[in-house]
């Protein structure tokens, strides 16, 4: 009885603790949904065309709730959680998960405080280069490599954010036996320790830039961590947009070898004619230090289309040299529809 007592006296503790503001505080529902449609081919080999094309869907839907809060003491607090339904143009995952949460405090002192889970880094700087409705120059070709697939934002981390500087950190957890893994999850194995991220974003006279590091060191004396950077700008006028990004990635490696370093150059533009119809150019350069030093090239050519809150885009993309092997080629040609709600 005693206990009893004790266990409904902490959750009325609990429950007091927050004010009745912060329970009819409003909540807002957003979200986002898209399908993707994409028939691609590739070689299997140099110069040897597979007997059919592939043929991949996907349907991606997203649900977010965001609220703001006043904490009082000039201070304000954001939080937003975002459950998806998170499919490639090659799978379709089913079943609603919460992809992502973050909270964001402005202490009012010129510095925000950001606890964020996976999805949200408060340091990842994304992709830089415009391109139609975010179609990827590599749009899910089978073998091709793009460096921006690697996520350059830890998870599950702590962060402050100053101006258009953003540091975040991922402490160490036990996990798997070896007793210091990470939350890292991104392209890479469970035997990450503590990773940190560093980025900045800014703009001069138009120019916007953004430049972001994550380095995430290995737990075991075998291994190698992980370490990636990327730096990228843009440019807005009369309709076009242009940028270019460069990114370096050397994966996570378990065991001894050499690790695999990815550099990729991509530069794009689009260009919005009117109300409804936009169009995009982008190429991409990618390098390995693997076995083959042959240069995988891929270029994307787009046209989107606005019907109010839904647009409309078709893409045709050709990648030359695919995993960096001379004669290997690959196309795709995609459809996406997306709306926001």
């Amino acid at each position: 009885m005693q206990k009893n007592k004790l266990l409904l006296t902490s959750a009325l503790v609990g429950a007091a603790m927050f004010s009745t503001a912060s329970v009819n505080a409003e909540m807002k529902v957003s979200g986002y949904a898209e399908y993707t449609h994409v028939i691609q081919s590739s070689d299997l080999t140099a110069n040897v065309k597979p007997g059919t094309q592939k043929i991949a869907q996907g349907v991606e839907t997203d649900l977010i709730f965001s609220n703001t809060l006043d904490l009082g003491n000039g201070m304000k607090a954001a939080i937003t959680a975002n459950i998806t339904n998170e499919a490639t143009s090659t799978a379709n995952t089913g079943g609603m998960a919460l992809d992502g949460m973050k909270l964001d405090i402005d202490t009012g002192k010129g510095f925000n405080f950001v606890m964020a889970s996976s999805g949200n880094g408060p340091a990842d700087i994304g992709e830089v280069t415009p391109t139609v409705l975010d179609i990827a120059v590599d749009t899910g070709i089978t073998g091709s490599a793009d460096a921006n697939n690697f996520d350059l934002g830890n998870t599950n981390s702590i962060g402050i954010n100053v101006g258009g500087f953003a540091v975040a950190y991922t402490p160490n957890f036990a996990n798997g036996g070896d007793g210091a893994s990470s939350s890292f999850a991104g392209s890479t194995a469970g035997t990450q320790n503590s990773a940190y991220d560093i980025a900045y974003a800014g703009s001069f006279n138009g120019v916007g830039f953004k430049a972001g590091l994550h380095k995430a060191e290995a737990s075991l004396a075998a291994d190698q961590g992980q370490e990636s950077h990327s730096y990228g700008v843009n440019y807005s006028v009369a309709g076009i947009t242009a940028g270019a990004q460069y990114t370096q990635n050397e994966a996570f490696l378990a065991g001894a070898g050499t690790q695999v370093k990815i550099e990729q150059t991509t530069i794009g533009a689009t260009y919005k004619a009117d109300d409804q119809i936009t169009v995009g150019l982008t190429r991409s350069k990618d390098k390995s230090n693997a076995a083959s030093s042959t240069d995988q090239t891929a270029t994307s050519f787009q046209i989107g289309y606005a019907l109010g809150p839904i647009g409309v885009a078709l893409a045709y993309t050709n990648v030359d040299n695919l995993a960096y092997t001379t004669g290997r080629d690959g196309s795709a040609t995609t459809l996406k529809v997306a709306t926001k709600f």
